[in-house]
């Protein structure tokens, strides 16, 4: 049996012509040298960093976004995690191009990805942040979130594997 190539694509007609209408990756370098700002984050679950990309974005000519391209991102962190020999230029190339466009209408730019945690040296190594931010968030707190959010169907214990807390369920609004 032969298959020919196989093309899986997810990508709606609108989020194409968005693509398409990035800049070149290689006005990432030119901005860069003129002074435009990069901070890159890898974060834990829930832990906050939604509402720090919401503060940083409140400041003039900044932008900050969490999770933009979740499928590029998980393929780049799924390689990486596995160390398979797949070549991860497009995901540069996307990251780049994200960026310049960011920086066309701002001096600096926040990108928080969980998926950036596996492979983050090589990410710095090609595109050189200022600063790196991890977003660690204490276990209560995220079962916490989980439950207000209503993300788990099960009841919450507060003691876990032996670990016990003095941690507090409490409904969405209030007790």
């Amino acid at each position: 049996m032969r298959i020919g190539k196989i093309q899986i694509s997810r990508i709606s007609i609108e989020k194409q012509a968005e693509l398409d209408a990035l800049p070149e990756a290689e006005l990432f370098d030119e901005l860069r040298a003129n002074g435009k700002r990069l901070f890159l984050g890898t974060l834990a679950a829930r832990s906050g960093t939604r509402w720090l990309c919401d503060i940083v974005k409140s400041h003039d000519r900044t932008h900050a976004v969490t999770e933009r391209d979740v499928m590029v991102e998980a393929f780049w962190r799924y390689v990486k995690y596995n160390e398979l020999p797949i070549e991860t230029d497009g995901t540069i190339t996307l990251l780049k191009q994200r960026i310049a466009s960011d920086w066309l209408k701002n001096d600096a730019t926040l990108i928080f990805s969980p998926y950036f945690s596996h492979g983050l040296l090589e990410l710095c190594q090609l595109l050189k942040p200022e600063k790196v931010i991890f977003g660690i968030a204490q276990p209560e707190f995220v079962v916490q979130s989980i439950f207000n959010k209503r993300m788990s169907q099960r009841p919450i214990s507060s003691t876990v594997a032996g670990y016990s807390s003095n941690l507090m369920i409490s409904k969405p609004g209030g007790m």
